[in-house]
Formats: structure tokens, C-alpha cells, sequence
């Protein structure tokens, strides 16, 4: 494959640098052997290295495993014709990545977007340019948003990698490819390895034909839940009522779970009026946790919660206020409080799919299901985990 593709070289300095490439390599599979596949940290696996270099052995065994089971894809042509047009895009942009791996198949390149579908029977252009690669896709969107993950381009190359990955494979009952073998496919030397799974996590939530099974991850040519969930999550923010709602409940339930109140002798939750504070001298000292529509803004003098407070520190409801020092107020912090919104309705939106799949108002496939339950479950560890 080298000799058919790239120049015989004797110059000793390209053969020190090639080596120094595969040793770091190499030396990011043993010290981060828990991202990537267990293979990876052997000997064996540097010696794949040099031998394939400048192309990684992970971009093979995609091309030789997966896309050589297709009948129409020939094992020897078929790599020679794809990887011809991908060294020579490659060249043109003059990338300069370490080794060519599937992150970095230029499939916004049309003569390579060719060569990835030619063989397939689905329609998947539609698909590549929406979710995977081109000027108006969401990875690149994503990309430009997020500083982190643009420097490294790190949403696109993580959608390459997928659909190198999956696409041949669409119809295998052991679909997809696992997400350290998506982080094999994708990250080099010097870069994060978490950038890559933060960029694997957006995507999960914004791609429309991404799909994910436990730990692993398919491109697919038919569409996910993902616009509906977002659709859903929108709307439950333009009304925030029953975002409110699922916060204070939590907290109730949380207040009655630990039945702990410390040095208070009440713990008060989310009162709709000031009213609903008692002023007694006998009722020692009393905590009052501020609902989540009442934010308060560091520094401000006016914040929703600063407002609240004062109101509840002069009045109880209509009437004056005497006993004001047997009360502690606790209030959200703006910031927290609106990301933690985001992600109550992300919960909500995923909890709202499997309710009416069990209505049977939604005909979810199993992967489907197994998606909407695994983002379920995902989005319910960041709201339990959310600080306010």
C-alpha cells in the first residue's frame, strides 16, 4: 500500500521522525490504556504502526473489516481508489496531522464523499452533509461555538471516525464501533482525550442520525429522537412552569429523604408568597430556600432573589414583619440555576419520549428506545449532579 501510494525515500531523518511519531503514539496508548482499546498498549501494536506509517493501522482495519465485507467493495482496489483520493486531498489542504487516521478521511471532499457512498445502498449524502462532514453540518457548527473543541476540529473528526466505522456495518446485528475505538480513530498525541468525549456528548444530544447503544455508536440513514427531544426541551424553557416544578419537588423530596435541617428548626422550600412564613418568636431559626424563578445575579442590588428577600424580611404577606432575625435565606445563583434549567428539560423532553412510547403514540424501533433511555438516564445524572 505505501509503495503504491507514496514515494521510496531512503533519507535517514524521515525514518527518525516516523519513528518518534509511533513512540509518542505509542506512549499515549500506555499511560491513558483505560481510553483506548485494550490492544493498543502491546508491543504488537507499534510495530503495526511503524510498518503502516504514515497511515494509522486503526484506518486499515476499518477499511479491511468493515468495508471490505460490502460486495461491491473490491479489498485491494477499493482501498487503493479511496485512499488515493484521500492522500491526495490531504496534500492539498496541506494537513498536518501526524498520522492519517479515519478522523481525518476528508469527506467534505467530493471526489472522497464519492468513493464513501459509491458502495452503500442507502442515500447517505444527505446524511454526511447534515451530521458527519461539509460547510453546513452540525459538527463544524459545534466546533466553531466551542473554542475547546475547535481547536482540535474535534466534533467533525469524531463524526468521521463514527462513519467509518458504521456505515458499512449498518445492517450487522453488533452494529457501530465502541467509544474508545471512536477515541482511537480520533485523537493524537498532545490532545485531550476528554475534549473528544465532550465533543462525542454534544453530538449525541444535537445529531439527527447519530445514534448510541450502551457504548457504542452508528451513524444511521434514518433519523433519531433527537429533534423531538430538542423540540420538547425548547418548549419546556419558553414556560420554565414545570421546570420550576421538577426542581422544588426534587428538593422537597430530598429535604424529607435526609430529614436533616442541622442548626434550623425548619427548612422552608420554594414558597409561592411571603405569607406562607411564619413570624412567631418561638419558632427559633428557620431556613428559607429561595424557588428557582427568584435567581440571584453576584454583586446585584436588585436580583430577582435580592428583591424576594427584602419583601420577606418587611412584610408577611400583607402584614409587617417583627421576628426578620430568625430568618436565613438561600437563594440560586443566576447561572447555575439556567444551566440546571437546560437540563431539567432535557430530562423532561427524554422522560416525555418513553411515556408516550409506552402509550404507543410514538413507534420507537429498540435502538431507539435503548437511545432514549441511555439519554434519560444520562440527563438525570447531570441534574442530580448540578450544583446550584
Amino acid at each position: 500500500m505505501r509503495r503504491r501510494l507514496f514515494q521510496t525515500t531512503t533519507d535517514p531523518n524521515l525514518f527518525v521522525q516516523r519513528d518518534a511519531v509511533v513512540r509518542a503514539f505509542s506512549e499515549m496508548y500506555r499511560t491513558q490504556g483505560q481510553e483506548f482499546p485494550s490492544e493498543c498498549k502491546e508491543g504488537d501494536y507499534e510495530r503495526r504502526m511503524r510498518d503502516a506509517y504514515p497511515i494509522h493501522p486503526e484506518l486499515f482495519d476499518r477499511l479491511y473489516s468493515d468495508w471490505s465485507s460490502l460486495d461491491k467493495f473490491q479489498r485491494t482496489r477499493g482501498v487503493l481508489r479511496l485512499m488515493a483520493k484521500v492522500i491526495h486531498s490531504l496534500w492539498e489542504r496541506n494537513d498536518q496531522s501526524l498520522m492519517i487516521m479515519p478522523a481525518h478521511v476528508p469527506m467534505d471532499d467530493p471526489q472522497v464523499q464519492s468513493e464513501l457512498t459509491r458502495y452503500l445502498d442507502d442515500n447517505w449524502i444527505p446524511v454526511i452533509e447534515k451530521d458527519v462532514d461539509g460547510a453546513n453540518s452540525l459538527p463544524l457548527a459545534i466546533d466553531r461555538q466551542n473554542p475547546n473543541l475547535g481547536r482540535y476540529s474535534a466534533c467533525r473528526r469524531v463524526t468521521r471516525s463514527i462513519y467509518m466505522g458504521s456505515a458499512p456495518t449498518l445492517r450487522a446485528a453488533n452494529r457501530g464501533l465502541e467509544d474508545r475505538r471512536v477515541k482511537l480513530g480520533c485523537v493524537q498525541p498532545g490532545e485531550s482525550v476528554a475534549t473528544f468525549g465532550d465533543a462525542l456528548r454534544r453530538l449525541t444530544d444535537q445529531a439527527t442520525y447519530l445514534y448510541i447503544d450502551g457504548n457504542r455508536y452508528w451513524v444511521s440513514t434514518q433519523p433519531n429522537v433527537n429533534r423531538t427531544v430538542q423540540e420538547r426541551a425548547n418548549q419546556l424553557l419558553d414556560d420554565r412552569y414545570l421546570v420550576w416544578k421538577e426542581i422544588t419537588d426534587r428538593l422537597e423530596a430530598f429535604n424529607k429523604k435526609t430529614g436533616d435541617r442541622g442548626e434550623f428548626s425548619r427548612i422552608h422550600i420554594a414558597l409561592e408568597s411571603t405569607a406562607d412564613i411564619p413570624d412567631e418568636p418561638n419558632l427559633g431559626i428557620r431556613l428559607v430556600v429561595l424557588d428557582p424563578q427568584h435567581p440571584h445575579v453576584r454583586l446585584s442590588e436588585d436580583s430577582p432573589a435580592r428583591q424576594w428577600v427584602e419583601d420577606a424580611l418587611q412584610y408577611k404577606g400583607s402584614s409587617p414583619r417583627y421576628y426578620k432575625n430568625t430568618l436565613l435565606f438561600l437563594a440560586p445563583d443566576k447561572a447555575k440555576i439556567e444551566n440546571l434549567e437546560r437540563n431539567v428539560a432535557q430530562y423532561l423532553a427524554w422522560e416525555s419520549i418513553l411515556a408516550d412510547d409506552k402509550k404507543q403514540t410514538l413507534n420507537l424501533d429498540n435502538f431507539q428506545r435503548s437511545q432514549a433511555e441511555t439519554k434519560r438516564d444520562a440527563t438525570k445524572k447531570d441534574v442530580d449532579n448540578n450544583p446550584l
